[in-house]
């Protein structure tokens, strides 16, 4: 339909209209903002391959059929609205989208499949929602810009790969108690688990020459160590033991 529209920079559609066919806009060079209208309920591959301009897509809530190249080669894509009813994240949907700084994963997502979001370097955090089960192989790979994974799934989801982040990293602050503390912890995964590197910066000193100088790690339910007056890690929640197991035997199934 504007398939090699080069000069081509916007363009509005009635929501009368039902159907679009695969590569409506290709190579439409200087296209920075594609809305689709509420008529359409499947976008085709190659929809906006080529797009190199394009800076925002916005999908409405009517689309439930979304093939993984549409956005092939828009290498200037830096936000993308999901329809909220979207039911899964396609293998290599946003594979490559070094630009993409802002998206959201819909409640209705169930999956995200593999290469979902490989080299997307340019997101800062990325929110898993609740009813996500299944992950695949590479989903969040090279992912090196996220700086917080926010998990809620109740259920830890379904793992097809050992490689799925590359590699983590959260930052250590002490509290009211211990303001001083301060580090960073490293996750790297590997073959057979996950390597854990630590350095903490002004622990806590102790007179006990016996139960002095040892410190652990726990893993906690909440998304966010932060809280409120009351309680300044209220957010953090309790310890993840899904099995209630005593301390200091929590673990995952």
């Amino acid at each position: 339909c504007f398939s090699g529209c080069f000069s081509l920079e916007f363009v509005s559609f009635p929501d009368s209209l039902t159907k679009w066919y695969s590569q409506v806009f290709l190579s439409c060079y200087s296209l920075e903002t594609i809305i689709v209208p509420r008529g359409i309920t499947s976008l085709c591959g190659s929809m906006a391959s080529g797009c190199y301009a394009l800076q925002k897509a916005v999908l409405h809530d009517g689309v439930v059929g979304l093939e993984t190249s549409i956005f092939d080669g828009c290498q200037n894509l830096k936000s993308i609205e999901l329809p909220r009813e979207l039911p899964k994240i396609s293998n290599q949907m946003f594979n490559d989208y070094y630009a993409l700084r802002e998206i959201e994963i819909p409640e209705s997502v169930t999956e995200i499949g593999m290469n979902a979001f490989n080299d997307c370097y340019s997101l800062s955090e990325m929110k898993i929602p609740r009813n996500v089960s299944i992950i695949g192989g590479s989903a969040f790979y090279k992912c090196t810009g996220i700086q917080n994974y926010y998990f809620y799934p109740v259920v830890p989801p379904a793992i097809t790969s050992s490689n799925i982040f590359n590699t983590a990293k959260a930052i250590i602050k002490g509290g009211k108690q211990y303001p001083k503390i301060n580090g960073v912890v490293y996750f790297k995964e590997t073959q057979n688990g996950v390597l854990i590197t630590a350095r903490i910066d002004h622990l806590p000193e102790t007179d006990n020459n016996c139960t002095g100088r040892f410190f652990g790690f726990h893993i906690h339910e909440g998304p966010s160590c932060t809280g409120n007056a009351k309680d300044e890690f209220a957010d953090a929640k309790f310890h993840y033991n899904p099995n209630n197991c005593p301390h200091p035997f929590h673990k995952a199934a």
